[in-house]
């Protein structure tokens, strides 16, 4: 809590108390010490005028040893340094005593004289004509009244801090009470919205300013929550549509075809596409990067460009494919939008004898041989989409030979990459995962890989697509041996 407000408060609160406490020390210290010479000067001016009048006689008679025992027995005072007799005669002559005698031996003019040390009082002394006939001269300590203003000061001082830590105290409690604690009320209702919980709110009945926060606050979150629902119910609306465009089963010549899509979000970047044709079908899949909307509205692009290109044309190359939809991705992405996304993509075209070709970079390509049982891994050669204008210099047509009962897999990195803690779930685990599943229905495929995934991590970081195809026939002869062995 040190760079909490309730320190701040308290810090600022100790040092203006301090300021104040110091400032009333030093102020009542000069008042009493003022004071105290005030009082000091009066009665110093009353028994040095009674000295005066005291000597006045043997001042006027010539009598020393009356003057002389006069300033003997004031010299005996207490609070008496010194006393003189400075007679106006020829000789200039004086009388003295006490520790302070030097000091009074030179004359001076009638009056006050303070010093840190001593109030030296100056008298003259009136002959019978009222004519000067010498001075009286008395010094005074002031040591009781420095010694005062010391124990004022201590006892002002010892008051002031124990005024400074009560007062300080009480306010630290006060603020604490009436604004820290409204305001970490606050803080931890802000942190409950954060984690998802949009029904939080403060307590707004007071009516000071925090109050007025409180109630502004919550204002704020029913204005966070009916916007969250808004966007809520347009994200589900934008993924309800994307996954009624993407296809799940299917048989066509030849081939079956079973899919599933995860999005880590309601809007996947995840693409996957199956079309199709007379004698075969056309398979696509791809990743845009990222995920949430944005790639969401990307990988729209993606399955309306592809399926736009091979339902116009047929019999056109995967090459072709990509090269184009690659030039249509840029313009737009880079281009048009501004963005620096980019696509991973494969366009795959199967045909009823059994041939897959395909191009463009992507995961590789699993293929369970029914034969044998093993899984192959095939590379897809090629570069991404999106991220230049003209790929074609990378391209290249690959090809692979089904027999009835084989099985090929595609997915996206969402699945091998899945995490738990600081381990993937990896191409092994994977590849054994379809070893199994590829021997039943291939409906059941898919399911099987995302079970797998989900029991393997607690949270989705990305999304999850896979397509299986499973080759029942070559050129429309049904393969009775692949049905025996799924049986």
């Amino acid at each position: 809590m040190r760079n909490s407000v309730g320190a701040h408060l308290s810090v600022a609160t100790a040092g203006v108390l301090l300021v104040v406490s110091v400032a009333l020390v030093v102020g009542l210290a000069s008042y009493e010490l003022r004071r105290g010479l005030a009082s000091k000067r009066t009665a110093a001016t009353m028994v040095t005028d009674l000295f005066t009048a005291s000597v006045s006689p043997g001042v006027v008679f010539g009598d020393r040893d009356a003057i002389t025992a006069e300033v003997a027995n004031l010299c005996r005072t207490e609070a008496v340094l010194g006393a003189s007799v400075l007679l106006a005669d020829e000789h200039g002559d004086a009388v003295l005593c006490g520790s302070a005698a030097q000091d009074l031996a030179s004359a001076h003019a009638p009056g006050v004289e303070v010093t840190d040390e001593r109030m030296i009082v100056t008298r003259r002394i009136l002959g019978r004509d009222s004519q000067p006939v010498g001075l009286a001269r008395v010094a005074f300590s002031l040591a009781p009244e420095k010694h005062a203003q010391a124990e004022t000061r201590r006892t002002l001082a010892l008051g002031g801090f124990l005024v400074m830590v009560l007062t300080g105290a009480m306010l630290t409690v006060l603020t604490r009470r009436r604004v820290v604690g409204p305001l970490l009320r606050l803080v931890s209702v802000a942190r409950r919205i954060e984690l998802g919980d949009l029904g939080a709110r403060a307590d707004g009945r007071g009516r000071d300013e925090l109050g007025t926060l409180a109630r502004a606050f919550n204002s704020m979150g029913d204005a966070i929550a009916q916007r969250d629902w808004a966007l809520r119910e347009e994200l589900q609306v934008a993924a309800d549509l994307q996954v009624s465009i993407l296809p799940r089963h299917g048989s066509f010549a030849g081939i079956e075809v079973s899919a599933i899509m995860q999005p880590a979000t309601e809007v996947g970047g995840d693409y996957y596409d199956i079309i199709p044709t007379k004698d075969g079908c056309w398979i696509g899949i791809g990743d845009v990067s990222g995920h949430g909307l944005g790639a969401g509205v990307i990988m729209l692009m993606l399955q309306a460009s592809i399926a736009a290109l091979v339902r116009s044309q047929p019999r056109i190359s995967p090459v072709d494919v990509v090269c184009t939809v690659n030039g249509v991705l840029f313009e737009n992405i880079r281009v048009r939008m501004g963005r620096r996304d980019h696509a991973t993509l494969s366009v795959v075209r199967y045909d009823s004898d059994g041939t897959l070709r395909f191009a463009g970079a992507h995961e590789d390509i699993l293929v369970f041989r029914a034969a044998t049982g093993a899984v192959e891994s095939v590379e897809t050669p090629g570069t991404w989409v999106g991220a230049i204008r003209d790929v074609r210099h990378a391209m290249t047509e690959s090809r692979l030979n089904l027999s009835p009962g084989d099985v090929v897999v595609f997915y996206t990195d969402g699945i091998t990459e899945a995490m738990r803690g600081t381990e993937q779930f990896g191409l092994e685990r994977l590849i054994d995962v379809v070893s199994l599943a590829a021997r039943g229905p291939i409906a059941e495929l898919p399911s099987a890989v995302t079970d797998a995934v989900r029991a393997w991590t607690s949270v989705l970081a990305d999304d999850v697509s896979l397509v299986a195809l499973r080759c029942t026939a070559v050129d429309g002869l049904a393969n009775e041996k692949s049905e025996e062995t799924r049986n």
